[in-house]
């Protein structure tokens, strides 16, 4: 959508120069109501959609629906779209959902890192479609891996080998989690799914 909408402005000459046009998503979220996504989901779901965004350049800028819950109801699709719970008849006011510990990860771990590269792939293991994002800036290389295949019902999960060329790799999950501090290693064995892998 995004590469359309820059084509459309590309037509009328406001894709370039003095009169370029940002492109911003205002309004990008899931729901995580009782008989939708899980919380989980709409955490990786969320993540994976900033590093395609970032991958393909689709938006300048990218906005999340909405910083907390509307409301308290479980079944309620409109209540559910938050990073934060509601503060409304609970015990815990604004407390983190997954989808705001992954958003605070993903904002610490690339920061003013440049995108570098991709490379969809089909793992030779499973035959399951693997996405990868690198990003750099001076002193860091990041690698991104997640695993296409999962659905909204199921997650196909794939155990992966890796190359590693630095002394020292640390390998996290997507809510900043500590997986493995692999030193002197020269491959790595993962499990990926549907939640991104930095």
């Amino acid at each position: 959508m995004g590469n359309r909408i820059k084509s459309i402005l590309g037509e009328f000459g406001l894709n370039s120069g003095a009169d370029k046009k940002a492109v911003w998503a205002t309004e990008l979220g899931y729901s995580d109501v009782m008989y939708g996504y899980t919380q989980e989901q709409v955490a990786a779901y969320l993540m994976r959609t900033l590093m395609l965004n970032e991958m393909y350049g689709f938006f300048d800028r990218v906005y999340f629906y909405c910083l907390y819950n509307e409301g308290s109801n479980p079944s309620e699709s409109e209540h559910n779209f938050g990073l934060l719970n509601t503060w409304k008849n609970v015990s815990t006011p604004l407390s983190a959902k997954p989808a705001y510990l992954a958003t605070a990860f993903y904002n610490k771990i690339i920061q003013d890192a440049k995108f570098i590269g991709t490379a969809p792939e089909i793992s030779a293991v499973s035959g399951n479609k693997l996405y990868t994002a690198e990003f750099a800036d001076n002193t860091r290389n990041i690698k991104v891996i997640w695993n296409t295949e999962s659905g909204r019902n199921s997650e196909r999960m794939t155990s992966e080998s890796f190359s590693l060329s630095l002394k020292t790799t640390y390998i996290y999950d997507m809510y900043g989690n500590l997986i493995e501090k692999c030193e002197n290693k020269s491959s790595v064995t993962l499990t990926i799914g549907r939640g991104p892998i930095y």
